[in-house]
C-alpha cells in the first residue's frame, strides 16, 4: 500500500496501478512524493521502479539502468519514516500582539493617546506583515482587535480634549463678559 503527498496532505493508503492511473491522467507528476513502508525516505514517483510503468514482454526496468530492481533491493537499515509534514507550521505574528495590549490597555487604563497611537501603528505594520509574509502567520484578528481600540482610545482622547478646550474657552468667555464689580 502506497501513500503520495499532493496539495500539501498526505492521501493512501492506494495500490501501485492506483498511483501509475492518477500519473497518467495527469493527477499525480513525476515529482510526486510517494512512500511505503520498507521506504528509507519519501521518493518522487518517477523515480521510484517498482511504479514506472511495466515493458511489454519485459521487466520495469530499463534497459542499461544502473538501479537494482525492488525485489533485488536490499532492506533498509532506518525505519521508516513518517509523512513529512508537507505544511508550512503557522507563525504568531508578535506586531499583532503588541498591537492588541496596546489597544486593549489605552481603554482599560485611560491612557488613550499614550498607547492607542502605537496600538495603532502596530497593527498597521502587522497587516503589512501579514500581507508580505512568504510564511503563513496567526494573529489577524489581534492586529485587528489592536486597530479598533488603539483608534478608539485615540478618539476618546480627542473628545477629552475637545470637551476640556470647549469648558475652558468657555469659561473664560462667560467671564469676560460679566459685568466686573468695582473696587472699593
Amino acid at each position: 500500500m502506497w501513500f503520495y503527498a499532493k496539495d500539501g496532505e498526505q492521501h493512501g493508503p492506494v495500490e501501485a496501478d492506483d498511483l501509475r492511473s492518477r500519473r497518467k491522467s495527469g493527477e499525480l507528476s513525476n515529482e510526486t512524493l510517494v512512500w511505503k513502508e520498507g521506504m528509507a525516505q519519501w521518493s518522487p514517483l518517477g523515480e521510484v521502479l517498482e511504479l514506472r510503468e511495466p515493458v511489454p514482454g519485459g521487466s520495469a526496468i530499463e534497459t542499461g539502468s544502473p538501479e537494482i530492481a525492488p525485489a533485488q533491493a536490499p532492506a533498509p537499515a532506518q525505519m521508516p519514516q513518517p509523512a513529512p509534514n508537507l505544511v508550512a507550521p503557522m507563525q504568531q505574528n508578535t506586531m499583532a500582539l503588541v498591537s492588541m495590549i496596546l489597544g486593549i490597555l489605552s481603554i482599560a487604563l485611560c491612557m488613550q493617546a499614550l498607547t492607542g497611537i502605537p496600538a495603532v501603528i502596530c497593527g498597521h505594520m502587522a497587516r503589512k506583515q501579514f500581507r508580505n509574509s512568504p510564511v503563513p502567520q496567526t494573529g489577524e484578528g489581534m492586529a485587528l482587535t489592536g486597530l479598533i481600540t488603539g483608534y478608539f482610545g485615540i478618539l476618546i482622547s480627542v473628545a477629552y480634549v475637545g470637551f476640556f478646550v470647549f469648558a475652558v474657552v468657555g469659561a473664560t468667555a462667560a467671564a469676560g463678559s460679566a459685568p466686573v464689580a468695582p473696587l472699593p
